[in-house]
């Protein structure tokens, strides 16, 4: 089974794909950005619920920084 990536990487991610679930995916994204950390997607509300930032590490394999959230009424 592939893995699909929402940040336009659809053909390098091709492995497992990992989730950390974390309290501000917001944060977690400045702290990664400015450690220089590959983001193949931003913070993204995704439609199931989660908002989430894809992350590559230098091995290919990538890994998705999410948070759920209730949806709007």
């Amino acid at each position: 089974m592939e893995a699909k990536g929402h940040g336009g990487d659809e053909e390098d991610d091709k492995d497992v794909w990992m989730s950390v679930w974390v309290h501000d995916v917001d944060e977690m994204h400045k702290h990664c950005v400015a450690a220089g950390l590959e983001v193949t997607c931003p913070p993204t509300d995704m439609p199931w619920n989660v908002r989430e930032m894809h992350l590559r590490h230098p091995d290919g394999h990538v890994s998705r920084v999410s948070r759920g959230f209730e949806p709007e009424k």
